[in-house]
């Protein structure tokens, strides 16, 4: 008769438990690699969707900005088409920017006049300018505006407020800016 050896009898399948639980830990590893990738990626859209409607609302500014250098006179902001006077009496002030009803109306915001690609219709950045005011003189009276030396004659410089807001291209992201631009007539 044959015998089998003492030592394969004790054998439990120890080398199949540990393979088992080597082959769990690295499926686990495998999953967090993924969830983790796949987090990445979707930031990563995030991202670009935030830099898009950062860089529609810098396309708004622009608009704006070469709107101003088109007039001839403040007399175009008169309240209507997000444009802006610096009249507040008259009972039609500025709108209020974080209000959406501000971005979808005409007579509050102004769409900007050459369509960025890549955005739907109604996520083209929008802006609205309101006329500050004159300034003739810095603040420590030394020298005026634009003159170029101290004590010249010198004409006001109209300020004004731009507030412009772009979109993404999910427009989910949305983007603010508000700046300043002069404007000698």
């Amino acid at each position: 008769m044959h015998r089998i050896p003492h030592s394969i009898r004790r054998q439990g399948g120890a080398a199949l438990v540990i393979s088992l639980i080597l082959l769990l830990i690295l499926t686990i590893i495998g999953l967090s690699a993924i969830q983790t990738t796949t987090i990445e990626e979707r930031m990563a859209g995030n991202m670009r969707d935030s830099e898009i409607a950062f860089q529609s609302s810098e396309a708004a500014i622009r608009d704006a900005e070469n709107f101003i250098d088109g007039t001839v006179s403040i007399t175009a902001f008169n309240d209507a088409n997000g444009l802006f006077n610096s009249d507040d009496t008259d009972g039609t002030a500025e709108p209020d920017f974080t209000l959406k009803s501000t971005w979808t109306s005409n007579t509050t915001s102004r769409v900007i006049g050459t369509q960025v690609p890549g955005l739907s219709a109604t996520n083209q950045p929008r802006y609205f300018i309101k006329h500050v005011g004159t300034v003739t003189t810095l603040v420590n009276s030394s020298r005026r505006l634009g003159s170029g030396r101290s004590g010249g004659a010198s004409a006001g410089v109209e300020v004004f407020r731009i507030t412009a807001k772009g979109f993404g291209a999910s427009g989910k992201s949305q983007v603010v800016i508000r700046t300043y631009y002069g404007k000698r007539y």
